[in-house]
């Protein structure tokens, strides 16, 4: 059993103390001692904005040092990493051979394992979906202490249920992704205002070709100015 740490949110909604286990390798590390009342939880970078990443009284399995590339094809794009890694390290290795990661999240510093468990959705949920519509397979560690492969063939339940599945499923050790081919590491942006609802409703049908979306309304705006907000728009840029 690892020491009792004070873990917090990254939203720092919630903070509560649990034992911290960290391995290099959590293949071949004995997982920490359970009681009937103790509990096991992932945990990477904890950049999540509520407590999914705190398992209060219980203990965390820190996976920042699973943070090995494993392969790299760079003519079919589809990456197999450790799940300690974070997607700013992987972009920082994918990105100059001319790819990109299908969806990002509001911060880069999550880890895949994090990304995975949370499904996250980026700006470009309308056209890509969810990370975990671009995941093919993971490694699995159990609470039984076995690996599993899990893709949509072998051990297909368990792998549609730990995309998402906030941890509760395993410990996932590694997984393989679908990246996007990308031009340039550069994107267009544009910001753009709009006064009403209507206009909002044209403007999001008008920007159906980019990639990238995202809108504010003003909640706090009254008479003539309800409805008002900022959209804008990104694409990757031509090379």
């Amino acid at each position: 059993m690892g020491r009792p740490l004070n873990s917090g949110s990254w939203g720092r909604l919630a903070f509560a103390d649990a034992a911290q286990t960290r391995a290099a390798d959590w293949r071949f590390t004995a997982l920490p001692q359970r009681t009937a009342q103790d509990s096991f939880l992932p945990r990477g970078w904890g950049r999540s904005y509520g407590d999914v990443c705190i398992n209060s009284g219980g203990s965390h399995l820190d996976t920042t040092r699973l943070d090995r590339f494993v392969a790299f094809d760079t003519e079919l794009g589809l990456l197999r990493c450790e799940a300690g890694l974070t997607l700013a390290q992987i972009l920082e290795v994918v990105v100059p051979q001319g790819w990109f990661i299908p969806v990002l999240p509001g911060t880069r510093f999550v880890t895949l394992g994090g990304a995975i468990g949370n499904d996250v959705h980026g700006k470009n949920h309308r056209h890509a979906g969810s990370f975990g519509c671009h995941v093919r397979s993971l490694t699995l560690r159990r609470s039984d202490g076995e690996c599993y492969h899990c893709d949509s063939e072998n051990n297909a339940e368990l792998f549609a249920a730990t995309i998402g599945g906030l941890g509760l499923t395993g410990l996932i050790l590694d997984a393989e992704i679908q990246l996007l081919r990308i031009e340039s590491a550069q994107v267009e942006c544009e910001d753009l205002s709009f006064s009403s609802v209507a206009e909002f409703a044209a403007l999001y049908e008008e920007s159906a070709d980019w990639a990238y979306t995202v809108s504010w309304i003003d909640c706090f705006a009254r008479g003539g100015n309800v409805g008002r907000g900022i959209s804008s728009r990104a694409r990757h840029a031509s090379g």
